[in-house]
This record gives C-alpha cells, sequence and structure tokens, in this order.
C-alpha cells in the first residue's frame, strides 16, 4: 500500500490549491515553518518549497493517517522531505522524485511515504540545506530550514 494522497508538488502542478498553501524560501536565513498534513482541507500552509535551480527544489510536507493515507502505518506519519526535479518525468523509481529519507531510512526501490518522513528531532541535510523535524503532532509538522555548516 504505497502512496495515494497526492504530493503537496502534485497539488500545485495541477492547480488544486491556492498558491498560499506553500511556502517558498528564497533566502538563506533559518526559518520555521508549520506545515498542516497534506490531506487536509482547507487554507493552511501544507508544503515548504526550497529552489535549488530552475529545474530543481527540496520540497517539505506532512503525512498524517487521514485522507487517502488513513491505511498508512504510523511509522508513515511525520515530514516527508523529497527532491523535485521537473526535467525528469516517470514515475516515483526513475521520474521527478527523490526522497531525502534520515539515516534510520534503508531506502527500497518504490518507497516514498512508508517509514521515509522525519519524525520529530530528525534531521537531514541534502544541498546544503538542513531540515529538522522539531515537533510533530495531529496539526502536523514543525519544520526548522537553514543552511548546513
Amino acid at each position: 500500500y504505497g502512496n495515494p494522497e497526492l504530493t503537496v508538488w502534485n497539488r500545485f502542478v495541477l492547480g488544486v490549491g491556492s498558491d498560499s498553501q506553500l511556502h517558498c524560501k528564497t533566502d538563506s536565513a533559518t526559518s520555521t515553518h508549520l506545515v498542516a498534513p497534506v490531506a487536509w482541507p482547507g487554507e493552511r500552509v501544507e508544503g515548504v518549497v526550497i529552489p535549488l535551480s530552475t529545474s530543481k527544489a527540496i520540497v517539505i510536507e506532512s503525512r498524517r493517517r487521514t485522507g487517502y493515507d488513513a491505511l498508512l502505518g504510523k511509522e508513515s506519519e511525520g515530514a516527508l522531505v523529497y527532491e523535485v526535479d521537473t526535467s525528469k518525468s516517470g514515475n516515483y523509481d526513475d521520474g521527478p522524485f527523490t526522497v531525502i529519507a534520515p539515516s534510520r531510512v534503508t531506502l527500497k526501490k518504490g518507497d516514498f511515504t512508508i517509514n521515509t518522513p522525519l519524525r520529530q528531532g530528525e534531521s537531514v541535510v541534502h544541498s546544503g540545506w538542513k531540515i529538522t523535524n522539531v515537533e510533530s503532532g495531529e496539526f502536523g509538522d514543525v519544520v526548522r530550514v537553514e543552511k548546513a555548516d
């Protein structure tokens, strides 16, 4: 049972929701973001986008066992971090999405949300950025974004 709920990036590309549901991080200052679960309806921030180039970006979203993700296990809840490369097309295995998983995870082909989101206190470093899940709960996730050392 994989990833049935659309990602916040797919929702953006499809025009589902509004631009205000994404924070675009364009400076190098440390910032903190409250990210609501992607499956929740309404006008909330559901993702953070960090542009890396004209075709690549880091995306952070909150996944919870709700909506089409209702059957996912508790281990699949948290702040999902992935890179999008719009110069690629295809499916999740060789397409535009690359999961940025915490060190506790050994990624297997096809893994996307299964056990890959950051739990509270976990961090990942990717392309010069450090993303930390500061707080996690029913409300979603609070993530800190900062330049990596």
